[in-house]
């Protein structure tokens, strides 16, 4: 896949981003941004483990050089399934998200991938807003799919 292999230098509102594969290097930042932005946040092993993983991406963005958020997916028969996206506060209203999600998302349509799919917390309506722009809808409802603090999460999907 071409984004494992190589960066994509995109255009930010106030600055040049670049999307390339997520190393070894970026896990000290990847882990501090998912202990800042998520209740239940997944551990460096985790994270390891992605990368070291040939069936799943992932991505990491910087802004101005500068390590800005990343996104994991996993490509699985017609699937591609977004698993986990974040960006930092300080880069948050600079398009960083939707550039991830555009990102995965023709990466996929282009390997012959039929749908996107992912989960996202009921109360999150920030998420739910970014995702429904980029043309998922809610198809059902996972009760108590998360904890700390218990929640359900709402399944997304868009077709490629």
């Amino acid at each position: 896949m071409e984004s494992r292999a190589t960066g994509r230098i995109l255009e930010t509102r106030s600055a040049i981003a670049e999307i390339v594969p997520m190393v070894r290097e970026d896990l000290d930042s990847v882990c501090s941004l998912e202990n800042k932005v998520f209740q239940t946040p997944w551990d460096r092993k985790s994270f390891e483990l992605v990368i070291a993983d040939s069936k799943l991406t992932a991505l990491v963005i910087r802004h101005s050089g500068q390590f800005a958020g990343y996104l994991i997916a996993s490509f699985r028969g017609h699937e591609l399934l977004i698993a986990n996206l974040a960006v930092a506060e300080k880069f948050r209203r600079e398009g960083l998200a939707g550039q991830l999600i555009s990102h995965i998302l023709a990466e996929g349509a282009k390997t012959g991938l039929t749908y996107a799919v992912l989960d996202v917390r009921e109360s999150n309506a920030g998420a739910i807003d970014l995702y429904s722009r980029f043309g998922f809808r809610v198809i059902g409802k996972r009760r108590s799919y998360y904890s700390s603090p218990p929640e359900d999460g709402l399944i997304m999907y868009r077709r490629l």
